[in-house]
């Protein structure tokens, strides 16, 4: 039975928010500064040691909340500040690098942004053909500091190689948490269920979720063989119940060439 062995990671002030394994082994997250803002951490190991903070050039204040690689590319995907001439803070904006060796590069990426919009990407997949798909949050602000923020609406993002693409999702659908992709389906946990519009599915929940309780879906793993997420739930007394729920249904390609599917 393998046994975890913990090791000393290089970045002694950071609350690690991902991790990729496999060709390539990367550390992402995040510290808090002492103005009370985010800063980005990231580290990389190699040769059977870490690097080091690998961050400098990535938008601070800020973070990182997920990381992928594949086919020697890799993709960070967080938040950065957004400040008026004043330096106030007035949003946050969704953030996308592409690490080339030496350095992060930032992509430009399809997102409306004004005074009131706040956008985060939470968890990015990089496919061997050099396809990235990103996941996140965008929650849009009223003018007014009487009123209640609105809904809060997922973001999803696909870059081809080339460009970077928004895709429609329906407002409301809350809190986009992970993705998943294979297979031309693209799978989404969220902290609240979204309506099925267009090309989504709405799954019903994970089995044996018990009534009157809320919560959220964190985390989403998919493979030929099925599907897993995971998340907690609670009730109104702060009590929290584990959820793990797995699908052996297998997935629907949306084809090579044609659009993706998702789920």
């Amino acid at each position: 039975m393998p046994v975890w062995e913990r090791t000393t990671v290089p970045l002694p002030d950071a609350i690690l928010a991902d991790v990729t394994a496999g060709e390539a082994t990367w550390l992402v997250g995040y510290a808090w500064t002492s103005d009370g803002d985010f800063a980005p951490r990231a580290t990389r190991r190699v040769n059977g040691a870490w690097t080091g903070d690998t961050a400098a050039g990535l938008p601070a204040p800020g973070r990182l909340d997920g990381i992928d690689a594949a086919a020697g590319r890799v993709w960070a995907v967080g938040t950065e500040n957004v400040h008026d001439t004043a330096g106030n803070l007035t949003g946050f904006r969704a953030l996308a690098a592409r690490w080339d060796g030496t350095a992060w590069r930032r992509a430009r990426l399809p997102l409306v942004q004004d005074d009131h919009n706040r956008a985060t990407l939470n968890r990015v997949d990089v496919l061997p053909d050099g396809q990235v798909w990103a996941a996140g949050t965008c929650t849009r602000l009223s003018p007014d500091p009487d009123t209640q923020v609105t809904e809060p609406t997922g973001v999803v993002l696909h870059f081809d190689g080339t460009r970077w693409e928004r895709f429609d999702v329906p407002e409301g659908s809350g809190h986009f948490t992970d993705l998943a992709v294979v297979d031309g389906s693209v799978w989404i946990a969220a902290e609240s269920g979204f309506d099925g519009a267009g090309v989504w599915t709405l799954h019903a929940e994970p089995p044996g979720h018990p009534t009157g309780l809320s919560g959220s879906l964190r985390a989403v793993a998919a493979g030929q063989s099925g599907t897993w997420t995971v998340g907690a739930d609670f009730d109104d007394q702060g009590t929290y119940t584990p959820v793990a729920a797995g699908s052996p249904r297998p997935f629907e390609s949306g084809g090579s060439t044609g659009p993706p599917t998702f789920r």
